[in-house]
């Protein structure tokens, strides 16, 4: 797409299950050069343990926006940030930092789009701007349904750390060869 001929690049594969799927993604694709580097799935591992945490909850809302349901929608993303922070609390994570996003959509469409949770009229702005970037047109005169309300918390410290479990903190420092 956009012009390129994928066919003439090399395809880079990485995490522990790429050597079993990058020959019939290379042949779907027509790629005749693939990229294996031989520490791709140590190095994956090795990234996810250093990420930050992060978890979602997500709850299902199916109404109109409006001043009508604002209090319910406070209601719904306090509930879901609880959520949230006590499942990354769970996972090891000491302090969390949340954000709260509606994900909206014209009455009529099936296609939601994420918004952060705000005044009634930002929220609207926000969502008709986005609609018409991603698509080139909007609904000026169409309800936006709130389909459901997300609250993904995340770790606070920006510094990545080794987390280590129990089982592993008692066993020796053995040498890599």
């Amino acid at each position: 797409a956009r012009g390129y001929d994928i066919r003439r690049y090399v395809l880079n594969c990485f995490g522990g299950a790429a050597g079993q799927h990058a020959c019939l993604v290379a042949d779907a694709l027509g790629i005749t050069r693939i990229f294996f580097h031989p520490f791709s799935g140590v190095l994956s591992a090795y990234g996810m343990k250093l990420a930050r945490l992060r978890t979602i909850s997500r709850r299902p809302i199916g109404r109109t926006l409006g001043p009508a349901i604002a209090d319910d929608l406070h209601n719904q993303a306090d509930a879901a940030s609880q959520d949230a922070e006590r499942a990354l609390h769970d996972q090891g994570a000491s302090d969390a930092q949340i954000s709260v996003k509606l994900h909206l959509r014209f009455e009529g469409s099936d296609t939601t789009i994420a918004v952060p949770l705000g005044a009634l009229e930002e929220m609207q702005k926000n969502f008709e701007s986005a609609h018409t970037a991603r698509f080139g047109f909007g609904f000026a005169h169409k309800a936006l349904i709130v389909e459901s309300i997300e609250a993904e918390a995340a770790e606070r410290n920006d510094e990545p750390r080794a987390r280590h479990d129990h089982a592993t903190q008692s066993e020796p420092d053995l040498p890599m060869h």
